[in-house]
């Protein structure tokens, strides 16, 4: 084999493993919230956002600087879809969270 045909021959294998690389990671790595599911206690496929609780009080939640309320019929849940008490939250807790049509956050999800 010629310089030029090992060139070509290992720039095909490195793209190969490129790709394999690439939809492995794709196929396996996923968050942990990542899956099919509602608010209503099983996983969310995905949070409207993620982020460290700053304050809580009342209906009003402070999430990462963001003032945000929590609707009247807001449901809480642990990672997995267990569902929790309200009073598991506090400030400096890792929590992803679902919203309304009125931005209204009605799932609150306890991250590790």
């Amino acid at each position: 084999m010629c310089p030029i045909e090992r060139r070509r021959f290992a720039t095909g294998g490195m793209l190969a493993l490129f790709f394999l690389a690439v939809f492995t990671h794709s196929a396996v790595a996923r968050p942990a919230w990542a899956g099919e599911g509602t608010a209503d206690g099983r996983q969310p496929s995905y949070f409207e956002g993620i982020g460290h609780i700053d304050a809580l009080a009342g209906d009003q939640i402070v999430i990462d600087d963001r003032q945000r309320k929590i609707s009247s019929n807001a449901k809480y849940f642990r990672i997995g879809g267990s569902p929790i008490s309200r009073s598991s939250f506090g400030v400096g807790s890792k929590v992803g969270f679902r919203i309304n049509q009125r931005g209204e956050i009605v799932s609150l999800w306890l991250l590790k």
